[in-house]
């Protein structure tokens, strides 16, 4: 993070250990839409739960999960939304928001339950299909004085019922490695590669930890491309943790650099989230990245 505020003037089922150590009860209650990633100003991360002192953990969003009963919750996803309406079909302008996971395992309607809470209210409740995947993640979670909170997107109002759905990984890579200390976390919605991970599977191995697949917090910093065709020319550098990884292709570094010079110009570090894969070539690095049409938007 120094490195790149001087440059810019600013798989288990059990929960991984992270490399550095998220609010109350209801009940569950028709699924809803899916969608894509994009969307206004995002809300600052959940504030410290009431509970405890439970500590929040930005969970993986690779992925989109439906919320059910979002009927019974109406005045709350109204509150969150602030009264705005989003048309059927009109994903662009989904209206983001950001959920904490409750396990309730004395739920006395499904003991598999998990809660959705949003702005300190219940909006729905996971499907009991998909709660018996996820409780257990988030019960260990809960044993380590945690709670999981994950980007959420609202759809509908005006005539038309409120709805949400979620953006959250596989439960076995729901948890990241890593914490994504203050980092912008850009949109999680194509897969990108990384080259030159070659020169760095000693910091990988250690990363991934015996894991086939580890979920990660990635950052960014602006770096020279060293050889090849395109020596000298304007790259990415890929980091976790602030360990360098590799870096971007020519391509993407001219698709991607401009956002994240744009973000840290806005005294943010640029990250995202991203895989730590093994392959027959040895560890290599997925990041999930915005579509081109959401560039714009991040900056």
């Amino acid at each position: 993070m120094g490195l790149l505020r001087k440059l810019f003037g600013g798989g288990s089922s059990k929960t991984p250990k992270l490399r550095q150590s998220p609010p109350k009860p209801s009940a569950p209650g028709p699924a809803r839409p899916t969608s894509l990633e994009s969307a206004p100003a995002r809300p600052a991360p959940p504030a410290a739960p009431s509970n405890k002192g439970a500590d929040m953990v930005r969970l993986a969003g690779d992925g989109r999960v439906s919320v059910v009963g979002e009927s019974h919750y109406q005045p709350a996803l109204k509150a969150a939304a602030h009264g705005r309406t989003v048309a059927e079909g009109d994903l662009d302008n989904a209206i983001p928001v950001n959920a904490v996971l409750v396990p309730e395992p004395k739920n006395k309607y499904d003991r598999n339950a998990v809660r959705v809470d949003v702005e300190g209210r219940t909006a729905g409740y996971l499907s009991r299909e998909t709660a018996v995947l996820y409780q257990p993640v988030l019960l260990q979670l809960q044993a380590e004085s945690k709670l999981g909170w994950c980007p959420g997107r609202i759809m509908g109002g005006g005539r038309r019922s409120y709805g949400l759905y979620l953006h959250m990984s596989p439960p076995e890579r729901l948890v990241c490695v890593n914490l994504p200390r203050d980092l912008k976390i850009l949109d999680a919605d194509r897969n990108v590669t990384v080259t030159g991970e070659e020169k760095h599977q000693d910091t990988l191995e250690s990363i991934a930890a015996g894991r086939d697949t580890a979920a990660v917090f990635a950052s960014f910093a602006p770096c020279k491309i060293a050889k090849g065709k395109y020596a000298g020319a304007e790259g990415v550098e890929v980091r976790i943790d602030d360990e360098r990884v590799g870096e971007l292709t020519k391509a993407m570094s001219d698709r991607y650099g401009p956002v994240v010079r744009a973000v840290a110009a806005g005294g943010n570090e640029p990250g995202c989230e991203a895989l730590v894969m093994t392959s027959a070539r040895g560890y290599q690095v997925e990041l999930r990245m915005p579509r081109q049409d959401d560039l714009q938007d991040e900056s």
